[in-house]
């Protein structure tokens, strides 16, 4: 864990998120074994710097609460997914037990299902991009959060366009509270774009340019182009 956040450290983001990483058949496997993760981190990056843990719906509400909690002493900014995506009060209920924000919100394919969570008390929603409907439905997620004081905070592993569309929605919030998600460069889509999302000490810079901003590089498609018969 330390080395793989050591290597992040070296393209200086604004925050790092780790993450749960065992079983995920079990919940509760090896509750010490995270929150000894989560406090080497911490002693790692320093008292100051943003981080967030992602569960991985990894916890029983009872095993969340107890990672959550350790959470909160070491500092930690938000706590992803903690149970069960698809037990919503299960979800609502560690959020109203916790002090750290606990988020949720990616695998959400509708908005209503956004509504959901949020008035299961979930204060901070993650929806992507690519399931929610594009970039009218992720705007459409945006309006739901303003109205109802909701942090939004889109997940984002799609690589190049949905990445790159995702950082135009999040560009345009009024007081957005986190930083962006980034996927690492991707191998199969990067190579085909001249200039691919990528940041630079820990910011992204869009173009206005037509097409997300986006170019593609011929040479680099044509290589990957299969003949279909």
């Amino acid at each position: 864990m330390l080395r793989v956040v050591e290597t992040r450290l070296k393209d200086k983001p604004a925050a790092v998120k780790i993450r749960f990483d065992a079983d995920r058949t079990k919940a509760d496997v090896d509750i010490q074994g995270d929150i000894a993760k989560a406090r080497s981190v911490r002693k790692l990056v320093g008292d100051a710097f943003p981080l967030a843990f992602d569960a991985n719906n990894g916890y029983s509400v009872g095993g969340a609460i107890r990672v959550g909690r350790a959470l909160e002493e070491l500092g930690y900014w938000w706590f992803e997914e903690p149970v069960q995506h698809y037990h919503v009060k299960a979800m609502g209920e560690v959020a109203q037990r916790l002090d750290i924000t606990v988020s949720a919100g990616e695998q959400t394919y509708t908005l209503a299902g956004l509504a959901d969570l949020i008035g299961a008390g979930v204060r901070m929603v993650q929806p992507d991009i690519v399931k929610m409907g594009g970039i009218t439905g992720l705007m459409r997620c945006q309006a739901l959060c303003h109205a109802h004081g909701v942090e939004l905070v889109p997940h984002q592993t799609q690589p190049t366009i949905g990445h790159t569309a995702s950082l135009h929605i999040a560009a345009t919030q009024r007081g957005a509270t986190k930083p962006c998600e980034w996927n690492d460069p991707s191998s199969r889509t990067h190579a085909v774009f001249e200039n691919p999302p990528f940041p630079v000490d820990g910011l992204f810079t869009l173009s206005a340019d037509a097409g997300l901003g986006l170019s593609v590089n011929e040479a680099e498609l044509e290589k990957r182009r299969v003949a279909i018969a």
